[in-house]
């Protein structure tokens, strides 16, 4: 008896009559050049131990049957036959039955990037538990080649490539970015563009992308001068946040990537002033009423969007033909013009959409909500308790976590402020009535003190029953000077004789003769 195929519950005996018909016809590949017209890997065949080879085809034949869902009865036969419509035209055949596998596994493992998870069950029968996996290095260099080449739902690590120097048809966002120069940041607005044949994968709470290498354009060597984001925007005459925006968006066109560099390469830089010059008209200086006119430096550094990404939208709007430029007096950025009431329409619309789409609160918006300084706003985004905006380039923060936030507490120095007493007095009121205070650690020296807004009500009855040293002073005196004080103590006075003591008050009938 001999099992063959390690991962076989039963054995089978050997098919001896086959094994004798296929040794009696035997040859060497050198001896069948020009006979191999079915294109099996014969070189790579002939090197394999009878045994190892023998295992390899009833693995083989199980990995098709159950692809197929084959109900065809257990033979050596049907076993060569499976496994030699893989190794038929090598190796065209066996990359259409991965491609047949990776389709059918997609729908079980759809939120993985794995090459393992997708092709568990292959990568276990072939490459990692039989004994016959070393013997086998031809066909798991071509499994690799499928997935490098042509798979393109995950990535292929590393490690499985080796050192053979493979190079990826699909890759991820950080290896494009670095293929072509580029931050990844860049790479991923082309993703969510839907540019370079992105694949969206979801992948637990993130969503991952897997590009196409082989739609990359060109890359051009750029000769002219590579700057620096700070040189390149000042070159351009736009701030440097709104610069690398319309980078990362497109609409500032990268055509010479500037490999394992950063900065931005001169020529780009013409090229998009040059659009930019190109969609206004030259027009005479004493057409300009200045009165009613913004020119784009003043726009870009003057106008409240909230935001590097609205200038770059309005600078997008204005390429786009949504936004028209009045005139420009010079071939220069900062004389191109644009109306006023156009330009704060813009602006105000898009901070009403932020608003409205529960997005960015300023700075100062948030201090008046929640009742407390600047120093404590930073103080909370430190601790996590509210977020920025999740636009990188926004001066602002984000509404919902504000709100939130303002919805529970409440800053203590804004009840100190509006009962007219100190921070320090409320917290000692606080701590000897077991009120909760929330502390938030500052950067600089100091605490931001806040408390829930629910016990606002108890700290006010507080701190009118048990008034401060200098209430209690205010009240005594604004009792002692009322007017029936007053006129009591008079009385008093009038009634004492020379020694100091009370003699009484005389009535009018004891001045009478």
């Amino acid at each position: 008896m001999f099992t063959y195929g390690v991962k076989m519950t039963v054995s089978k005996p050997l098919p001896t009559n086959l094994i004798d018909g296929l040794l009696a016809n035997y040859k060497k590949p050198e001896d069948l050049i020009g006979e191999n017209k079915s294109k099996f890997p014969l070189e790579e065949l002939d090197k394999m131990p009878m045994r190892s080879f023998l295992a390899l085809i009833p693995a083989l034949a199980k990995l098709v049957n159950d692809l197929e869902e084959s109900t065809a009865p257990e033979s050596i036969f049907n076993d060569v036959y499976q496994a030699a419509r893989i190794f038929e035209d090598w190796p065209k055949n066996f990359h259409t039955f991965l491609g047949n596998y990776a389709v059918k596994s997609k729908k079980i493992n759809v939120h993985t990037l794995s090459l393992r998870k997708h092709f568990e069950s292959l990568y276990q029968s072939l490459f990692k538990g039989p004994s016959f996996a070393k013997d086998i290095n031809f066909i798991k260099s071509e499994f690799v080649n499928f997935c490098l080449q042509e798979w393109g739902d995950g990535i292929v690590d590393n490690r499985m490539i080796g050192s053979e120097g493979k190079q990826k048809r699909y890759v991820s966002i950080s290896e494009l970015a670095q293929l072509v120069g580029a931050r990844p940041v860049t790479i991923k607005g082309w993703a969510d563009k839907g540019k370079l044949g992105f694949k969206k994968i979801v992948v637990g709470n993130q969503t991952r992308y897997v590009g196409d290498a082989n739609l990359l354009p060109k890359p051009k060597e750029s000769e002219s001068k590579i700057m620096g984001d700070r040189e390149a925007a000042a070159y351009i005459d736009l701030p440097v946040k709104v610069l690398s925006e319309l980078r990362d968006s497109g609409v500032y066109v990268v055509e010479y990537y500037l490999k394992f560099k950063n900065g931005y390469a001169e020529q780009d830089l013409i090229n998009f002033r040059t659009r930019l010059l190109e969609k206004s008209t030259l027009i005479d200086e004493n057409l300009i009423d200045h009165d009613c006119v913004y020119s784009l430096r003043y726009v870009m550094q003057e106008i409240r969007f909230r935001s590097a990404k609205g200038k770059a939208d309005f600078i997008t709007a204005y390429l786009d033909g949504e936004i028209l430029s009045v005139g420009k007096t010079s071939e220069s950025l900062e004389h191109i013009y644009f109306k006023k009431s156009e330009v704060n329409s813009f602006a105000q619309q898009y901070r009403s959409r932020l608003n409205s789409e529960g997005g960015i609160i300023s700075y100062s918006e948030a201090t008046v909500l929640i009742g407390c300084d600047y120093g404590a706003i930073m103080a909370l985004i430190d601790e996590g308790f509210i977020v920025k905006a999740a636009d990188r380039n926004s001066v602002s923060l984000d509404r919902k976590s504000v709100e939130d936030f303002a919805a529970r507490y409440v800053g203590l120095a804004q009840v100190a402020a509006e009962r007219k007493t100190s921070s320090q007095r409320l917290v000692r009121l606080c701590n000897e009535h077991s009120v909760q205070v929330l502390t938030v650690p500052r950067k600089e020296k100091g605490t931001a003190l806040f408390i829930n807004r629910c016990d606002c009500t108890h700290l006010v009855e507080l701190i009118e029953l048990y008034p401060s040293r200098s209430e209690r002073v205010a009240k005594n005196k604004l009792v002692l000077n009322d007017a029936p004080s007053k006129l009591k103590r008079y009385l008093e006075w009038i009634g004492r004789d020379s020694y100091g003591s009370l003699t009484g008050i005389c009535s009018p009938t004891q001045f009478q003769d």
